[in-house]
C-alpha cells in the first residue's frame, strides 16, 4: 500500500502550542498541534512555527476526531511553491479595490507580541484591526518595540495571508503621553531647558547606563517629562553627531569597556497633532533614546564602573 500523500499549506493563526494551516489545494484550514511538528536534527528546540511559514504535512484524526495534520515539516526554502490560482485571484481582487488604508503609511499601536516567535500586532489607528507584523520589519531592529507604543508603518498585501505591517518606526506626539512609565527598566529625563543637550545626554549616559548595566538593563528616554509627557528636543544633525559621540566616548572609558552591541542609540521623529486624524512632524524635533543591554553569558558577572570610577546600580523606587 502506497504512503498517503503529503499536502502543502501555509501557517494562518498560531498560539498557545496549536493553530491552523491554510492548505493550497482547498479553502478550508486544517488544525495542528506544535507535537506534530517533525524533530528535526542538528536544530536545537526544535521547529518553531511562524504565521506565513510552509509546511508539508500529512492528513490525520485529532483527539476530537476532526481532520488534523500531521508529521508536519518546515518546506525548505528553495522548494517553496508559487501561490496557487485560487490565493493569486483573491491578491489581484483585493489589489484592483485598492482600499484606501492601503496608501501611504498608517498608524497605531503595539498591541501584543511573541518574541520567541518574532511576530506581533498592531491596532491601526483609523479602522481599530488587529494587522500582523514580523519584527524583520521593524525599521530600528536592535530596539524591541513595547506593546503599547506608537508606529508608524506602511500596510502590504501578502497573497497568502492578507494584510501585513512593514517598514514599522516607532514615533511619538508632542504633549501626549509616551505609553509608558518610569521603573527599573526605563527612565524619563526632559533636558527641554538645556541649551546644550547633546552634552548632558553623554553625561547623564555616564551615569544611567552604567547602573542600567550592572541590573537588568534599561533605556532612557530624553525629551520625555518624569510623568509620561511627550516634550521632544530640537536638535540639529550637528547635536546629534555630537550626543552620539559623546555617549561613545563615555561608555568606551568604563572599566571593563563597554562592547557597542551592548548599546543602542536612536532618534525617535516627534509630531504635532493638529486634528485627530492629522499629524505634522516637527522638524529636527526628536526623543532621543538610548538603551543598555545586560550582558549574558561569561560576561553577564561584569561589574562596571564609569569614566568618574563610579558605580552604579538601579533599584525599584520605595
Amino acid at each position: 500500500m502506497s504512503a498517503p500523500q503529503r499536502e502543502m499549506g501555509t501557517i494562518k493563526s498560531y498560539s498557545r502550542g496549536f493553530g491552523f494551516i491554510g492548505r493550497h489545494n482547498c479553502s478550508e484550514d486544517i488544525f495542528f498541534h506544535i507535537k506534530d511538528f517533525r524533530k528535526v536534527p542538528k536544530r536545537r528546540g526544535g521547529v518553531q512555527p511562524e504565521i506565513g511559514m510552509e509546511v508539508c504535512y500529512n492528513i490525520g484524526i485529532g483527539k476530537d476526531g476532526r481532520l488534523a495534520a500531521k508529521d508536519i515539516l518546515e518546506v525548505p526554502e528553495g522548494k517553496r511553491r508559487e501561490p496557487c490560482p485560487r490565493e493569486v485571484s483573491a491578491y489581484k481582487s483585493r489589489k484592483a479595490a485598492n482600499p484606501p488604508e492601503l496608501q501611504g503609511r498608517s498608524r497605531g499601536i503595539i498591541k501584543s507580541q511573541r518574541p520567541h516567535f518574532q511576530y506581533g500586532f498592531i491596532v491601526e489607528e483609523k479602522s481599530q484591526r488587529k494587522v500582523f507584523f514580523r519584527w524583520k520589519s521593524i525599521a530600528f531592529k536592535e530596539f524591541p518595540l513595547r506593546v503599547g507604543e506608537k508606529v508608524d508603518f506602511v500596510m502590504e498585501d501578502e497573497p497568502v495571508i492578507g494584510v501585513v505591517a512593514t517598514d514599522i518606526r516607532p514615533y511619538l506626539v508632542q504633549g501626549e503621553n509616551i505609553q509608558m512609565d518610569e521603573d527599573r527598566q526605563t527612565e524619563f529625563k526632559s533636558l527641554v531647558s538645556s541649551n546644550s543637550p547633546e552634552r548632558q545626554i553623554g553625561a547623564m549616559c555616564n551615569k544611567y547606563l552604567c547602573a542600567f548595566l550592572n541590573s537588568s538593563g534599561g533605556d532612557i528616554f530624553f525629551g520625555v517629562e518624569d510623568c509620561g509627557t511627550v516634550a521632544g528636543l530640537l536638535m540639529s544633525q550637528w547635536q546629534r553627531d555630537t550626543a552620539r559621540k559623546d555617549v561613545d566616548y563615555h561608555l568606551s572609558r568604563f572599566t571593563p569597556p563597554v562592547e557597542p552591541e551592548r548599546y543602542r542609540l536612536a532618534f525617535i521623529k516627534v509630531y504635532q497633532r493638529r486634528t485627530d486624524q492629522e499629524l505634522k512632524e516637527i522638524t529636527d524635533c526628536f526623543v532621543v533614546r538610548v538603551s543598555a543591554i545586560k550582558p549574558e553569558g561569561k560576561n553577564s558577572c561584569n561589574w562596571y564602573r564609569n569614566s568618574k570610577d563610579d558605580s552604579w546600580i538601579r533599584r525599584e523606587a520605595g
